[in-house]
This record gives C-alpha cells, sequence and structure tokens, in this order.
C-alpha cells in the first residue's frame, strides 16, 4: 500500500510520487489489508490518494463487470477522504478519481 503525495492544481490532481504506507504484514493478505495509521499521521503531508496492489491480479474493478455493482474498492474509495485512489497488477494501474471527470497526472521518476 502506498500514499501518492502530490497536489490538486485547477481540478487536476498531480501526482509527484508515491511513499510507503504503514502497513505491517501480519495486517496485510490478498484479499484484505489494514494500514496502523493515515499516510499523515505517518508524517506524509500533501496525501491526494492511496494505491494498493491485487498481487493475484484478480478483482481488479471499482464496479463488477456488466453491472453497476460497486466493488468493496469502490465502498473504500468513496468513504475516503482523498481525490485519488489506485489499484496496481505487475502490468496495469486502474485509476479512480474524484469527481469522476477529474485529470490525474502521474509524474515518472526520474
Amino acid at each position: 500500500m502506498g500514499c501518492m503525495i502530490g497536489e490538486i492544481r485547477q481540478g487536476t490532481v498531480v501526482v509527484e510520487r508515491i511513499a510507503p504506507a504503514d502497513v505491517e504484514p501480519s495486517h496485510s493478505t490478498t484479499t484484505w489489508v489494514s494500514p496502523r495509521q493515515s499516510c499523515e499521521d505517518a508524517g506524509w503531508t500533501h496525501t491526494v490518494g492511496v494505491v494498493h496492489t491485487h498481487p493475484s491480479g484478480e478483482r481488479c474493478w471499482y464496479v463488477f463487470p456488466s453491472t453497476r455493482v460497486a466493488s468493496s474498492d469502490a465502498v473504500s474509495f468513496v468513504r475516503s477522504p482523498y481525490a485519488v485512489d489506485a489499484i496496481t497488477g505487475a502490468d496495469y494501474m486502474y485509476l479512480r478519481a474524484k469527481p469522476a471527470n477529474a485529470t490525474v497526472l502521474m509524474r515518472a521518476a526520474g
């Protein structure tokens, strides 16, 4: 799990970097994760979102396929205070933003 650090500029979410979240292995499984504290409580300022992974590549969606039914990832995101949420895997990243039509820019490391 990671904390997306950046800022919101004129309706665009700019993610500058991803910082590690405070998650103990005993509080994380392939289907559930519970950080010990929020990104801000861990000392990360300017948090605009969180990112987590689905290591097995299963159930990587915010809405169940062919439906309008929200997944647990979507429900968690709606309840969060953040503007962006992401699910990553080996070769993909799904982003979700509030509002849904917001632009999200991720700066490349370099």
